[in-house]
């Protein structure tokens, strides 16, 4: 009874052997046959809208976002004031010293900055920490100056240009770094 099994179990081994090798084949060549799937590329909104013409596409990340902009150029206008307040008063005056030869004072005509305008670097949608801008504008001043006597004093309007590069501290708030100059 076993030799009449073992013939029969030979052939199942065998049949077994030969129908996996045709198995690993074919797979192969179905392998090698299909080609690469190809890459699909879904554009944003922003580069669909960029191909429609007649559509402004500068004013979409404004206006999804218009809220968290206003809020940071306010934030980041206080940081700088705060700032101007701190340490403006001396850096004018070292400014207009190294300008005039015979400089002695200076008065403000305006009493905020002018012509402000906000160059948002990271918005911090993210991560708040992220949060840069820069904020630049203008300061108007009368400059007081000795022509020839102590009696004698001359004045001339300035505009100092003020960048204020506005930045997230450790602590988690917004502090300005100044710069002045009477160039733009």
């Amino acid at each position: 009874m076993q030799a009449n099994n073992g013939g029969i179990i030979a052939t199942i081994i065998i049949c077994s052997v030969i129908l996996l090798l045709a198995g690993l084949v074919a797979v192969n060549s179905v392998k090698n046959a299909i080609p690469e799937a190809p890459t699909i590329v879904i554009p944003t909104a922003a580069q669909i809208a960029a191909e429609i013409p007649g559509v402004d596409t500068s004013d979409l990340y404004d206006g999804i976002y218009r809220r968290q902009i206003r809020r940071l150029e306010r934030q980041s206008l206080v940081a700088s004031m705060d700032e101007f307040n701190i340490d403006g008063m001396d850096e004018i005056h070292d400014l207009l010293d190294d300008a005039y030869d015979d400089y002695d004072d200076f008065e403000f005509i305006t009493e905020d900055f002018d012509d402000v305008e906000y160059d948002i670097i990271d918005l911090g949608l993210d991560d708040r920490d992220d949060r840069e801008v820069i904020v630049t504008g203008v300061a108007k001043v009368r400059v007081f100056y000795d022509v020839s006597s102590p009696d004698n004093y001359e004045d001339a309007i300035e505009r100092i240009y003020i960048t204020s590069v506005v930045t997230v501290n450790y602590e988690g708030e917004l502090e300005a770094e100044l710069t002045y100059s009477l160039t733009q």
